[in-house]
């Protein structure tokens, strides 16, 4: 049983058994407005979208922390909206971790050892991605790229603007009279 707790300061416990997984699928998970339903073991099948669309939507890692967690909500009487009030990014990314890793460890031995590896193994690159991102940003790197990429564009827009083969407002010729200038005149 993994632990996390909400913005309240509330624990929740997450355990991934067969009646979790048949809560879980019962519920009809939100996705983009629409529901569906979620296979838990299937979060961590390589060809299953499943985890990518539930990182790229919050709303269905809620759902699904709150399906697991609904026992325990009807104990301490929270209704599924003040549930799903105290649970920021922090707490939701917190919270698919146990879940990930409780149904990790819902497999046998000879499968849960392979997914444990690659979870560890994920872990390991998106630490490195993130240490790659903060010394690119740190570096200027990223500002040399992207000033590279609309300097150009900014050029452009910092252009006279031309018309037929003169400049607009750098003429060289100048107009005898305009019929403003008259009017001003008189």
């Amino acid at each position: 049983m993994k632990t996390f707790r909400d913005t309240a300061g509330r624990e929740w416990a997450i355990t991934v058994d067969l009646p979790a997984i048949s809560r879980v699928m019962k519920a009809g998970i939100e996705h983009m407005g629409d529901p569906i339903k979620v296979n838990l073991l299937a979060l961590l099948e390589p060809d299953s979208d499943l985890l990518k669309k539930a990182l790229n939507y919050p709303p269905m890692i809620g759902g699904i922390v709150y399906a697991l967690c609904q026992p325990q909500c009807v104990e301490k009487n929270i209704s599924d909206e003040d549930f799903a009030r105290a649970l920021d990014g922090d707490v939701l990314g917190k919270a698919l971790d146990c879940v990930l890793e409780e149904t990790i460890g819902f497999f046998p031995q000879d499968r849960r050892t392979v997914l444990g590896k690659v979870m560890e193994k994920s872990r390991t690159f998106a630490a490195k991605a993130k240490t790659l991102t903060e010394a690119r940003l740190q570096s200027g790197e990223l500002d040399r790229a992207i000033d590279a990429l609309l300097n150009p564009e900014l050029e452009k827009l910092q252009a006279p603007l031309t018309i037929g083969t003169g400049t607009a407002g750098n003429s060289s010729a100048t107009p005898a009279s305009t019929p403003a200038d008259e009017a001003s005149a008189n």
